[in-house]
């Protein structure tokens, strides 16, 4: 009887420690995409960045050790990718999209000290080199239809209560990139977009 009632108080003990840490696993998923339309023979990517500014909310863990809140965001941003292939053949190697994505905070939301973590929360994100399979291929089956981006940073609680914007610039290139006779005129070599996030914590 006493032991049922000692794993009874650790398991209430266990359930009101978590209560000072409150978890958020979720995705945001941005409004939008990075289209793509492989052509050609040869299975020439062209990609487009059809994002706009718009608003999204990060999900904080909030911790309380020795009075003081720490918020801490932990989330993953989302961008979907959207693929048209008009080769109507199959590929020995992977068709895929490389990208580059950088998310950047204004400096008067940013804390300097202590320096540890500093270039994190300037830079929430900073992915300069990633690539994603876009086509099935013999030698590629690793298709997606997303690119999925982990947030990982700390906020002060002015920030947490009254939100920040976020500038986030995207780079995409297709491979084999352009078109036979070069460049494309329509989609360039690498195509750029730089958005505001219009950023709410939660």
């Amino acid at each position: 009887m006493k032991k049922t009632k000692a794993i009874t108080l650790t398991i209430i003990l266990m359930l009101l420690s978590l209560a000072t840490v409150t978890t958020a696993e979720a995705d945001v998923t941005l409004s939008g995409n990075i289209h793509a339309d492989v052509k050609e023979w040869l299975g020439v990517v062209y990609p487009q960045i059809n994002l706009e500014n718009q608003s999204v909310t990060f999900e904080v863990e909030t911790i309380t050790e020795d009075d003081e809140t720490i918020y801490h965001v932990n989330d993953t941003l989302i961008i979907n990718l959207d693929v048209t292939n008009e080769s109507n053949r199959t590929f020995i190697f992977p068709r895929a999209i490389f990208y580059s994505v950088i998310m950047k905070r204004s400096l008067s939301n940013v804390k300097i000290l202590p320096l540890r973590g500093l270039f994190k929360r300037i830079f929430p994100i900073f992915k300069p080199f990633g690539s994603e399979n876009v086509i099935d291929s013999i030698l590629g089956k690793n298709v997606t239809n997303t690119i999925n981006l982990s947030i990982d940073y700390e906020i002060d609680e002015e920030t947490y209560n009254n939100g920040e914007d976020l500038t986030l610039t995207i780079y995409a290139m297709g491979i084999l990139p352009g078109d036979l006779n070069g460049v494309s005129e329509k989609i360039p070599f690498i195509t750029k977009k730089q958005i505001t996030l219009e950023v709410s914590y939660a």
